[in-house]
C-alpha cells in the first residue's frame, strides 16, 4: 500500500512527464529516479488519464507551461 505522501510525490512526477511532455517510456524512468521505485504502466497510464480529465489540473498545467513559455522567451530576447 502506497502512503499519501508517497502517492502526492508520484502524483507530482506524473504531472511533471505531462508538462514536459515526456513519452511513456520517458515517463516511467524519469519516475523511477526520482520516486526510487518503479511503477506500473497502468498506474502510470491511470494516474495520466485522470489528470488530463480533471478542468483544474488542465487550467493550472496551461498556466504553468505560459509561464515556462514567457520565462524562455525573455531569456531568447535578452
Amino acid at each position: 500500500m502506497i502512503k499519501k505522501s508517497e502517492n502526492r510525490l508520484i502524483n507530482s512526477l506524473v504531472q511533471d512527464c505531462i508538462t514536459y511532455r515526456l513519452t511513456e517510456t520517458e515517463s516511467l524512468e524519469y519516475i523511477k529516479r526520482r520516486y526510487g521505485k518503479k511503477i506500473s504502466i497502468a498506474s502510470y497510464k491511470r494516474r495520466k488519464a485522470l489528470f488530463k480529465s480533471d478542468l483544474s489540473t488542465q487550467l493550472w498545467l496551461n498556466d504553468f507551461t505560459r509561464i515556462g513559455f514567457v520565462i524562455n522567451h525573455r531569456q531568447h530576447m535578452e
